[in-house]
């Protein structure tokens, strides 16, 4: 194992489960917000979906892999990495299309003829606009 050959090999384990959890653990959660944001019905612009329904889409991100690794001790010859992998891959459908749904917005003709100058001065023109309504 590749831990084993650095300097303090039960700490460098350590550190790294720690880093590998909060990796996860922000992936999951963003990947739950993006998808509670877009399955919520009627939001607006500026609208943040039910807290319901993001713990949800959280939640189904925690359970399915913990499903997955108790499946290995029921079901002899399961080859579970390869099905996490798979279930990376389906769960990361849905995040595409946000993504893609996302870029296309800021593809929009309107943003595509200012220059970025312009835009930067809009969006700071706005930002001041909105700290003084606040």
């Amino acid at each position: 194992m590749v831990l084993q050959t650095l300097p303090f090999p039960k700490v460098a384990a350590l550190v790294f489960l720690v880093l590998v959890f909060f990796n996860l653990a922000t992936s999951a959660t963003g990947s739950g917000l993006a998808l509670s944001l877009y399955t919520a019905k009627g939001l607006g612009p500026r609208d943040e979906p039910d807290r319901r329904l993001t713990i949800f889409w959280c939640v189904l991100f925690l359970v399915m892999p913990v499903g997955i690794l108790l499946l290995e001790r029921a079901i002899p010859g399961l080859n579970v990495l390869s099905t996490i992998q798979s279930m990376i891959t389906v769960s990361s459908i849905p995040v595409f299309f946000v993504l893609m749904r996302f870029r296309l917005k800021l593809s929009s003709p309107h943003l595509i003829r200012q220059s970025p100058k312009r835009r930067i001065q809009k969006f700071s023109a706005n930002k001041r606009t909105s700290a003084r309504a606040s």
